[in-house]
C-alpha cells in the first residue's frame, strides 16, 4: 500500500495555517513574474506562496531523518542553511521542487482544459471561503509581501482542479483508467480492519513501572480467559462492559483494600500515552485512522478520510490524516458481578448497537518521503497493527507488548461495505487517492517534461524563503 494521500484542495486548506505566517518580502517590477512556464507566466505572489509551503516541507523532511533525540533549530538560520534535502543544500533543493510544483499547476490547467472540465458552483463556494479565511484577516500582512488574493485563488482553484483531473481519470464510472470499483474494495479491504478490542496494561498506573510477577500473572489470565471466551463464541461488547465494571468496582475499592497499592485490576483500563480510560473504551489517537459506530448519518469534507462516533454520525477531517477516538463508551457493566453493589434498585442498561466499542484501522504504510514507519501509524500498536493485516480474513487475536495485553476481535469489514454505511463517497475517493495518487504525480510530470522553464533569478533570489518572517501571523481558522 501507498503512503496515504489526501485531496490536494484538502491538504492545501490545512496548510492554511502555515501559509499566512510568510513575511518579509515585497514585489518590485522586475520580479514580478517569477518564472515562466512553457508560456505561462507564474506571478510572483503564486511562487512565495507555493516555495513557503516547499519550505516547510523541507523542514519536515529534516525533522523525519533527525536522529534520536535531536531537534531541528529553525532560528538558526546560518545552520538550518547547511542543512541538505535529498543531497541537495536546502535553498537549491526549495527553489527545484517550488519550480516543479509550479510547473505541475501549469500541467494541470493545461490538462483540465483539455478535458473540458469546469469547476462547480460549490466547489467555487469552497474556494471563495478557503480564500477568505486564509486572507482577509492578514490582508495588510500579505499585501505588503506581494501576495495577492488573486495569487492565493490561483493556487487554490489549481488544487481542486488537481482534484477533478485525478478523479476523471481513476473515477470507477467511466474514468479514463478505467478503474474496477471492485479492485477498489478489495483495496481498502486489504488494508483496512474492523475491531474491537481490550486492553490491559502490564504498568502501575501511578508510577508506569512494570507490575510485579503476581499482578502481572493476574492481568495475563484475564485476558487469557477474556480472550478463551470470545474464541468459544462470547458476545465482545459484553465482554467489553464487563471489563469495564470489574475495572470500575477495582478503583472503588482499591483505598481501603490496599492503601495506595496499585492492583492488576487498577491498571487493566490501559493507562498510557496512546490510550486513556478503561481498555473497554479503546480510545486511541493515530493520524489517518478512522473510529466507526453505527454510521447511519454521514457528514463528508473534501479531505476524503471518515471517522464514525457512537451516535452514528460520520464527520470528515480535512488534514487527510483521521484521529481515532472511542465508538460509544456504555456505562453499563457485567449485571453478574456489579448490579447487586452498585445499583441494586435498578436493571444495567445493555448495549444493542453491534457497531459500539467498533474502530476501524489502517494498515501502517510508508509514506513518500519516509524511510520508515513512525511507530505511531501502528494502531493500536505496531505488533498488533502488524497481526490484523497478516491475513483479511475475521479471527481473535491475544497479543502480549511489553506493557500491555491486547485482546482483538477482527471482524468482516466487508459487511459493512454499502453506500449507507462505510463505503461512502469519500471512502470511495480517498481509498483511490490512496492507490494512484503517485501514479498520477508520475503522469503529470511527464504531461510536463517538455515544458520550457525560464527562471526570473532576479526574482528567485529576492523571495529567499530563509528570509520569511514568521513572527507576526494572525491566528486564522483554516476551515
Amino acid at each position: 500500500m501507498k503512503g496515504r494521500k489526501m485531496k490536494k484542495a484538502a491538504a492545501l486548506i490545512t496548510a492554511g495555517a502555515a501559509l499566512i505566517s510568510l513575511a518579509g518580502c515585497t514585489v518590485g517590477t522586475n520580479t514580478a513574474v517569477a518564472v515562466t512556464i512553457d508560456g505561462y507566466k507564474v506571478d510572483a505572489g503564486v511562487y512565495i506562496y507555493e516555495s513557503f509551503r516547499t519550505f516547510n516541507d523541507a523542514l519536515n523532511r529534516l525533522s523525519l531523518e533527525a536522529g534520536e533525540g535531536e531537534e531541528i533549530d529553525t532560528e538558526n538560520i546560518k545552520e538550518l542553511k547547511k542543512k541538505t534535502v535529498d543531497g541537495k543544500p536546502m535553498l537549491e533543493w526549495i527553489q527545484d521542487e517550488t519550480t516543479r510544483r509550479l510547473t505541475q499547476l501549469v500541467g494541470i490547467e493545461r490538462k483540465f482544459g483539455e478535458l473540458g472540465l469546469e469547476l462547480s458552483a460549490e466547489e467555487q463556494a469552497e474556494i471563495d471561503y478557503g480564500v477568505s479565511s486564509q486572507y482577509e484577516p492578514n490582508e495588510k500582512m500579505f499585501k505588503g509581501n506581494g501576495v495577492s488574493e488573486k495569487s492565493m485563488r490561483t493556487v487554490l482553484e489549481n488544487a481542486y482542479k488537481t482534484d477533478k483531473v485525478f478523479m476523471e481519470y481513476y473515477k470507477t464510472d467511466g474514468g479514463i483508467e478505467n478503474v474496477k470499483e471492485d479492485a477498489v474494495k478489495d483495496f481498502y479491504a486489504e488494508n483496512n480492519a474492523r475491531i474491537k478490542l481490550i486492553e490491559i496494561s502490564l504498568l502501575d498506573k501511578d508510577t508506569s513501572e512494570p507490575l510485579d510477577d503476581e499482578k502481572k500473572a493476574e492481568a495475563k489470565d484475564r485476558a487469557t480467559d477474556y480472550y478463551t471466551r470470545l474464541k468459544s463464541g462470547a458476545d465482545m461488547n459484553e465482554l467489553i462492559e464487563e471489563h469495564e465494571a470489574y475495572v470500575a468496582q477495582a478503583e472503588e475499592t482499591e483505598p481501603e483494600e490496599s492503601g495506595t497499592e496499585t492492583s492488576s485490576e487498577e491498571t487493566a483500563s490501559g493507562s498510557n500515552s496512546d490510550t486513556s480510560g478503561s481498555a473497554g473504551e479503546t480510545s486511541v489517537s493515530s493520524a489517518g485512522e478512522t473510529s466507526v459506530s453505527s454510521a447511519e448519518e454521514t457528514s463528508v469534507s473534501s479531505a476524503g478520510e471518515t471517522s464514525v462516533s457512537s451516535a452514528g454520525e460520520t464527520s470528515v477531517s480535512s488534514a487527510g490524516e483521521t484521529s481515532i477516538s472511542s465508538a460509544g463508551e456504555t456505562e453499563s457493566g457485567n449485571s453478574d458481578e456489579t448490579t447487586a453493589e452498585t445499583t441494586p434498585e435498578t436493571t444495567p442498561e445493555t448495549t444493542t448497537d453491534p457497531f459500539t466499542y467498533e474502530t476501524v484501522v489502517h494498515s501502517a504504510t510508508l509514506a513518500e518521503d519516509e524511510k520508515e514507519i513512525p511507530d505511531s501509524r501502528y494502531v493500536p500498536s505496531k505488533k498488533s497493527n502488524e497481526e490484523l493485516f497478516k491475513s483479511t480474513e475475521p479471527g481473535v487475536h491475544l497479543i502480549e507488548e511489553e506493557d500491555k495485553i491486547y485482546v482483538i476481535e477482527k471482524t468482516d469489514i466487508r459487511a459493512r461495505m454499502k453506500e449507507d454505511d462505510l463505503w461512502t463517497e469519500s471512502t470511495v475517493e480517498s481509498t483511490l487517492y490512496d492507490m494512484y495518487y503517485l501514479d498520477f504525480e508520475e503522469m503529470l510530470d511527464g504531461w510536463c517534461v517538455d515544458y520550457t522553464v525560464s527562471r526570473n533569478m532576479a526574482a528567485y533570489k529576492r523571495y529567499d524563503p530563509f528570509k520569511f518572517d514568521t513572527s507576526d501571523a494572525a491566528p486564522v481558522n483554516p476551515y
